[in-house]
């Protein structure tokens, strides 16, 4: 038999999370930042360590417990009124007892994300489970046409060629890319060439870059020919992505599929491998399975550590950095981040550079 723990009502409303629960179900909400979960728990063991240090241990008090995202906690007694069975003439140590038993403390927890472009999502665990299951009969088949590159992601790595993008190298050494092995991560790969995508700095900066802008070239001309196209072993290997689902994902090309979306190229020739599963071939488990798998725990104090560390670094402090999480979008982060620190992106990034190699 599957177990799955019991719901609890979670209310969201204008970048607000609000919640009533008993202490021991603090363990029942899972919260995921970036590419990180914790519970709830782990949010409330943070907080009341700031309003223990900070305010004496009176809660009421916001306090920051992830990057710009802020909790609040009040309590109130949740008062049993069934008392057939009570004999109001026990004596006062019973009475102690009584209470303990049946007037309950119910915590009030506001959760106020103000991080506008950080992912965060707060949801009861039963509600992150799923039924498991697989097809039997898939069925493939490949075909070659050509697609708007609006319909396709940007690439989440970039293979065995990352050194050879401009972009890769920038984020890097100004160490905003996620690698893997951060504890606060700023962005992946694909957020990454989102955000970058709005910056004309960066687009010249790609147009000019020795791997990509000849190609980006050929295809602002017309000129970028595909093997099938052409049946020429001389031309590069075909883009091929595979479609599942109604979504595309990428397999080889990342960087072409890169230079196309950034560029607003209108087509680009693909090779698209098709997935199509019988609907009747469908066997179900009784297991029930995550829907998420997020990297391991972390707790609260070492994102923000790291958070403000990375951007103190850049020259940020730590209102500065407020200001880029709660202000700054996608499309104008790198004009807000070039704002504060008062550089274009590409001299901050020399100057990182040239930082790093003195220390090395």
């Amino acid at each position: 038999m599957s177990y799955k723990p019991r719901k609890i009502s979670i209310r969201s409303e204008k970048n607000k999370y609000y919640c009533n629960l008993y202490h021991q179900n603090l363990y029942s909400i899972k919260v995921y930042f970036q590419e990180k979960q914790l519970t709830l728990m782990d949010l409330d063991t943070y907080y009341m360590e700031q309003i223990n240090n900070k305010f004496d241990g009176k809660i009421g008090h916001k306090i920051e417990v992830l990057p710009s995202v802020y909790y609040i906690k009040t309590a109130f007694l949740n008062k049993n009124t069934s008392r057939r069975n009570y004999d109001s003439k026990l004596k006062t140590l019973l009475n102690v007892i009584y209470n303990h038993l049946y007037s309950r403390q119910i915590f009030n927890i506001t959760v106020d994300v103000k991080n506008i472009r950080d992912r965060f999502e707060m949801v009861d665990s039963s509600e992150v489970f799923e039924e498991n299951g697989y097809y039997t009969d898939r069925k493939y088949r490949t075909e070659n046409k050509f697609l708007d590159p609006k319909y396709l992601p940007y690439p989440d790595t970039l293979g065995k060629g990352p050194g050879r993008c401009v972009i890769w190298s920038i984020f890097s050494v100004l160490g905003l890319l996620d690698h893997g092995h951060e504890v606060y991560s700023i962005f992946s790969h694909r957020k990454m060439f989102e955000v970058t995508s709005y910056s004309d700095r960066l687009l010249n900066a790609c147009l000019n870059s020795q791997h990509c802008g000849e190609i980006i070239k050929k295809m602002q001309k017309g000129k970028y020919k595909a093997k099938f196209e052409t049946k020429d072993e001389n031309f590069d290997d075909d883009i091929q992505v595979s479609y599942e689902n109604g979504r595309y994902m990428l397999s080889e090309g990342k960087h072409r599929v890169c230079m196309a979306k950034r560029f607003n190229i209108n087509s680009i020739p693909v090779e698209v491998t098709i997935t199509t599963v019988d609907e009747e071939s469908y066997v179900k488990s009784n297991l029930l399975i995550p829907q998420r798998f997020y990297k391991k725990f972390i707790n609260c104090e070492n994102i923000l550590t790291e958070c403000y560390d990375r951007y103190k670094k850049l020259g940020l402090d730590r209102e500065d950095v407020r200001t880029l999480n709660e202000t700054a979008s996608n499309s104008n982060y790198v004009d807000y981040l070039e704002k504060i620190t008062n550089k274009n992106i590409l001299l901050l990034a020399k100057e990182q550079r040239k930082k790093k190699m003195i220390n090395f």
